[in-house]
């Protein structure tokens, strides 16, 4: 595992911001969505819903020491491969399985 740096978190932060503003259900729906999500997989995210900016900083947060830099193909650079944020959202929650957490 190659866990995150500080960089690396702002920018999958901007990005998975940049997904939820643009996503056909809205913002909020689409945070909704991925906070229940991640909610029955058991792990509370912690969100912070003031704007999509807000709820992928506060995400990435929770996250940030199970973010996995191996699972992206092209490191840091493959983060702007995605177009929705619930796909980009998989790639950094952690596998609870895999990591026996």
């Amino acid at each position: 595992m190659i866990h995150a740096t500080e960089e690396e978190c702002e920018a999958i932060a901007k990005k998975l911001a940049e997904l939820l503003e643009i996503d056909e259900a809205g913002w909020e729906r689409a945070a909704r969505w991925i906070d229940r999500l991640a909610l029955e997989d058991g792990l509370d995210l912690c969100a912070e819903w003031e704007s999509p900016q807000e709820f992928a900083t506060s995400v990435v947060t929770t996250l940030r020491w199970y973010i996995d830099m191996e699972r992206f193909s092209d490191g840091l650079a493959s983060v702007h491969d995605y177009d929705v944020a619930e796909e980009l959202f998989w790639t950094i929650f952690p596998d609870w399985r895999r990591s026996g957490l």
